[in-house]
């Protein structure tokens, strides 16, 4: 037997399908930049000493529905060559906090990086929220597995030996002296789940990396990120004062080319 089905019970059937279908709404952490980071110090954004500049990219809050989470996935693929490791998804809360509290750009601060040498350097706080946000480190350690550590990946032109496999790679290389975690995670944890990095590279580089709040779990070998930050810096050489000349020497003769030589008012004796 046939059944008729009236208009309104239609369009409240249709109204639950696309409620059932509808994506899982994603919740935001409270992302900051403190006034004395860049780019609110945009004097802190470059530098330079004469022979290379540093230039930094504007931070950027990464959620677990971004498209930049393809370049962990590709470092961390990398790193798990025999896959016996899980990386899962989740996010934090509306009420958790990441801030960027130190960035600034450097150049030719030794040993490691000379003249021809600059990079960024970044700090970055971390506060949950809700209960299902990861707890901060208490004691380094004594990192538990459902706490909240950081995990960076790096892309860059100007890879190091020793590193982790792949490019982007995990930022955690063999042999790294002094590291609280060994990989997935970044090797160096502090109280409160703060981050810290300084890296550096001579001219001419690119260098980016996303680092994230997540848990890593040594035991069920899982790692869990949640959201983060992308950052990085390029270095390029500084034109040497020849090539300056010469750029000028160009400009004034495609000006002439397209106006003319300007003949000045003579100015009365």
């Amino acid at each position: 037997m046939k059944t008729s089905i009236s208009m309104p019970c239609l369009l409240a059937g249709l109204s639950l399908i696309a409620l059932a279908i509808a994506p899982a709404s994603h919740a935001t952490p409270i992302f900051n930049i403190a006034p004395g980071a860049c780019p609110n110090t945009p004097a802190l954004c470059t530098a330079t000493d004469g022979v290379v500049t540093a230039g930094l990219f504007t931070p950027d809050l990464i959620t677990d529905s971004s498209t930049l989470l393809n370049d962990f996935s590709s470092a961390f693929n990398s790193w798990n060559t025999d896959g016996t490791w899980t990386l899962k998804q989740s996010d934090l809360s509306s009420t958790a906090v990441i801030t960027v509290t130190t960035y600034d750009a450097y150049t030719n601060q030794g040993p490691n990086c000379g003249i021809t040498c600059g990079g960024g350097e970044i700090a970055i706080s971390y506060t949950p929220g809700a209960a299902t946000d990861p707890p901060s480190i208490i004691d380094p350690a004594h990192i538990g597995d459902d706490d909240a550590v950081w995990s960076q990946s790096i892309f860059t032109n100007a890879k190091r030996n020793p590193s982790q496999p792949g490019d982007p790679y995990l930022d955690n290389a063999p042999d790294t002296p002094d590291s609280d975690l060994p990989p997935p995670a970044y090797p160096y944890q502090y109280t409160g789940s703060s981050f810290y990095d300084k890296p550096g590279r001579d001219a001419t580089a690119i260098w980016i990396g996303d680092a994230y709040i997540s848990t890593v779990n040594y035991s069920t070998k899982t790692v869990t990120l949640y959201d983060g930050v992308e950052w990085g810096f390029t270095v390029t050489p500084v034109p040497e004062p020849s090539s300056l000349l010469l750029f000028a020497l160009g400009a004034v003769g495609l000006v002439l080319a397209r106006f003319g030589p300007t003949i000045l008012p003579r100015e009365s004796e």
